[in-house]
């Protein structure tokens, strides 16, 4: 059962609904590792929903900035963005951050490259996605950002040695990988 776009339209909700799986057990992972590297915070529940309220509303920009890659050229998005960027983050600084940032920063050649490096990796990621979006979709690069986790979760055993709950980490993986090649197989071959 196909629609005009040639989408698989039982498909890609399926594929999605298992990428979104996998989340739940790394969030199940999350709530059963009970502070054994975690912290001794007490309201997990509250953070584990603002993190998934601050996906929620990174999805949507997602969505705004596939429809931006898609009417604009990819240039003239991200010069939108960089500009649109520069005076949130200005405003954020000056209002939250401004002593921390001209007091106690100790500002010497080593700091400056690591912000320096920390600016060219956003330039990265900015003009990648904008790039992925253009030729992609946005849940695409949702789900695919989706498997960094699995990345930073296997530098952070290696390089932290951070205890993880075998099991459930496989399983969400899994799940997300499944997700991700039933989403990107959706796509009807021309």
């Amino acid at each position: 059962d196909r629609d005009v776009t040639g989408v698989q339209t039982c498909a890609l909700p399926i594929s999605v609904s298992i990428a979104l799986l996998g989340i739940s057990c790394l969030v199940w992972a999350d709530i059963h590792a009970d502070g054994r590297y975690m912290g001794t915070g007490r309201d997990r529940f509250i953070g584990d929903m603002l993190c998934l309220a601050g996906a929620f509303l990174y999805g949507v920009t997602a969505v705004a900035a596939e429809f931006a890659c898609k009417t604009f050229d990819v240039a003239e998005y991200l010069g939108m963005v960089g500009l649109a960027g520069s005076f949130v983050s200005g405003i954020q600084t000056i209002a939250l951050e401004y002593s921390a940032v001209l007091d106690s920063a100790n500002w010497n050649s080593t700091v400056i490259l690591l912000v320096a490096l920390y600016a060219a990796a956003r330039f990265a990621l900015q003009t990648l996605s904008a790039l992925a979006l253009r030729s992609s979709s946005a849940t695409a690069l949702c789900l695919s950002l989706g498997t960094a986790d699995f990345y930073v979760l296997a530098a952070g055993v290696h390089l932290f040695q951070y205890e993880i709950h075998p099991l459930l980490h496989v399983l969400a993986f899994f799940f997300v990988m499944t997700g991700e090649i039933g989403r990107a197989s959706c796509r009807e071959r021309v």
